[in-house]
């Protein structure tokens, strides 16, 4: 783990884009001296300070954007990925979490963990690694042989979506999603039919749609290259100037620590409550930070409960980026009562940890209950950490 950091932070260190987050230094050999005198082993990575946050709170916590903001932010990104790729490079993972805004709202470009060469380790020009985040992961990505350039085109056109509209434009790019589907049926046209009944107030322009359309190609091969993106009649229309970004995104920033405050509120009383559950309580993944230090021993054995999101249709759902958290792992997954409870086995740091997953409702939502069978409680826990990162 800490070597795929150390190599994460010296591809970011040799990277020079305005629109790239800058990393001075990095060591996994360093320590910290307590108060007490005692020296802990630590690693740090020194980056550049980014204060404002990541772009998904803005849109999600202060509303979507105009299309002048949008092309905005979607030109600083252009010019991001266009530069990783002029370097031989593909980022795989780009998303509205990955890019940041520093103190004048400038775009930067974070978490190149999943950065690979864009020819391939064998330079076939192919990678074959399924990774990624599955709302912004290109269809041939599931059929594991896919052009690194041409994901990150996709996933640039479902943030383009995002940004415009302030929602996901499915829930992944597969068949069985009903508005991915149209894509692979030719019929583009009907996936914006679709949208613009289920989401109040979608008014995009028919050269957005367009664009969007485009780089969500079932096909490849039909996605336009950045060049072409650049060359397309909807990114030669008037772009916001910086000074109207910066005054209309004070604003939007005073909302989104706002609406922060008002979460953490919420948190904070969720901290002395519990759902239950057959007669049994469960304490929620709120209260993950508890699991600390010198709190460790009060939690044996360690039950959590997360709260399924709403794009999480069905138990099958919830599922698929759980068996693929758990396949990255070389756990076993087994599936027992169809999608309904799962028993998981798997391995992490050459200790074996045993959890089962299952999900239940009270009537008005979904819960997903993780239990700890078998294993060390601090391993559990930083698994159940990442698997909360991993489907929330």
């Amino acid at each position: 783990m800490m070597k795929m950091v150390l190599s994460e932070t010296e591809l970011q260190s040799k990277l020079n884009h305005p629109n790239i987050a800058k990393v001075y230094d990095a060591n996994i050999n360093s320590s910290i001296k307590r108060p007490n005198g005692n020296e802990i082993p630590v690693f740090y990575i020194l980056m550049e300070y980014i204060e404002c946050g990541d772009l998904f709170d803005f849109i999600a916590l202060s509303g979507k954007f105009n299309e002048d903001t949008t092309r905005y932010y979607f030109s600083q990104l252009l010019s991001g990925i266009e530069y990783l790729h002029s370097n031989g490079l593909v980022h795989r993972d780009i998303k509205a979490e990955n890019l940041l805004l520093d103190s004048h709202f400038n775009l930067k470009i974070i978490d190149f963990g999943f950065t690979a060469p864009k020819l391939g380790k064998d330079n076939s020009g192919y990678l074959y690694t399924w990774l990624g985040t599955v709302g912004y992961m290109a269809p041939e990505i599931h059929r594991k042989m896919y052009e690194g350039e041409k994901v990150d085109i996709f996933a640039m056109g479902v943030l383009l979506f995002i940004m415009a509209a302030a929602n996901h434009p499915f829930k992944a790019a597969i068949k069985e999603d009903i508005y991915y589907r149209p894509f692979i049926n030719g019929d583009p046209d009907f996936f914006w039919k679709l949208h613009e009944k289920n989401i109040p107030l979608l008014f995009l322009t028919m050269e957005l749609k367009d664009l969007i359309s485009r780089m969500l190609s079932f096909d490849p091969s039909n996605r336009p290259t950045i060049s072409q993106i650049r060359e397309h009649p909807w990114m030669k229309k008037e772009t916001s100037k910086s000074l109207n970004i910066y005054q209309d995104f004070l604003l939007r920033r005073q909302q989104v620590e706002a609406a922060k405050k008002k979460e953490q509120e919420a948190k904070h009383n969720l901290k002395n409550t519990s759902i239950t559950f057959g007669g049994k309580k469960y304490r929620t993944a709120e209260k993950d930070k508890e699991f600390e230090g010198k709190q460790l021993k009060k939690y044996q054995p360690i039950e959590g409960l997360m709260t399924i999101q709403p794009y999480y249709l069905d138990e099958k759902d919830i599922m698929i980026p759980i068996s693929k958290y758990i396949s990255d792992r070389n756990g076993n997954f087994q599936l027992h009562h169809k999608w309904m409870k799962s028993f998981i086995e798997l391995m992490v740091n050459e200790s074996k940890i045993k959890f089962t997953v299952e999900v239940m409702e009270d009537g008005i939502q979904k819960y997903l209950v993780v239990k700890k069978k078998e294993g060390s409680v601090i391993s559990f826990i930083g698994m159940y950490q990442e698997l909360i990162q991993n489907i929330c």
